[in-house]
């Protein structure tokens, strides 16, 4: 998207790189004065935001800022999504319940470049894919605000 504006992709991975950064290092101070579970519902809205921004204006500094907002979304839940594992399964239960939940999140990223492509391919721009990937992100912020409450039996 970057690029399409005129400017070198590298700036966009730039932004995205820089604010997980952030989002990884702000993460653990956020959710020990909040939750992980409250991280959990409120980074995809920030995500999904970021990303209604990048398509209501114009211009590169806006889509640079948009994406910054989108790695530090990512680099929160980086920390918060184990954080929230944790509490909810246990010790006992964690490497399992992880392994499951990363394994989703891989495949998610190596499925959504592809099905953003085909958008991209029928529509001849990215509106759709972002759109379906802002919507995608409130659905995420819905099933974590329905997480249970509760910790986990030792």
């Amino acid at each position: 998207m970057v690029a399409t504006r005129g400017a070198p992709a590298a700036v966009g991975v730039g932004a995205m790189a820089a604010g997980s950064l952030a989002g990884r290092l702000a993460a653990g101070a956020f959710c020990d004065a909040t939750s992980p579970r409250r991280a959990l519902i409120a980074t995809p809205l920030l995500a999904a935001g970021a990303l209604g921004a990048s398509l209501l204006v114009g211009g590169v500094a806006p889509l640079v800022v948009s994406l910054g907002g989108m790695g530090l979304a990512f680099g929160v839940n980086a920390v918060a999504i184990p954080l929230e594992t944790s509490t909810l399964f246990g010790p006992r239960g964690f490497s399992k319940a992880f392994g499951i939940i990363f394994t989703g999140w891989g495949f998610a990223g190596l499925t959504a470049p592809v099905l953003a492509g085909v958008l991209f391919d029928r529509t001849g721009g990215y509106a759709a894919s972002v759109a379906a990937c802002a919507a995608s992100l409130v659905l995420a912020a819905v099933a974590a605000a329905a997480l249970p409450r509760r910790r986990a039996a030792e």
